[in-house]
């Protein structure tokens, strides 16, 4: 390859020094680093969210279990109540969930 970037590397006499091979693996080491911890702080926060989707889903059977026991027809789920996603939240929060 004439002129490519292989003929340049040919040449005798170019060796690295141990301080560039030093440099080029902690520079890759702290590229690994960062993409890892950006990694696992998505993982987290999809963590999170799951668990607070699974809570959110507890309290209203919760709530909705407790409003047919007690024979209320205020509580239950928020498509069976034909409110908004407001108002059933705010159902949440008078309930004390």
């Amino acid at each position: 390859m004439v002129g490519g970037l292989i003929d340049g590397m040919n040449r005798p006499g170019r060796n690295f020094t141990v301080f560039e091979v030093v440099i080029a693996l902690v520079v890759l080491m702290v590229g690994l680093a960062l993409l890892l911890s950006q990694f696992s702080s998505n993982l987290s926060a999809s963590a999170k969210m799951l668990n607070d989707m699974k809570r959110l889903h507890e309290l209203t059977r919760q709530m909705a279990m407790d409003a047919r026991a007690a024979g209320r027809t205020n509580g239950g789920w928020p498509g069976d109540m034909g409110g908004s996603f407001t108002n059933w939240a705010a159902q949440l929060v008078r309930a004390g969930m």
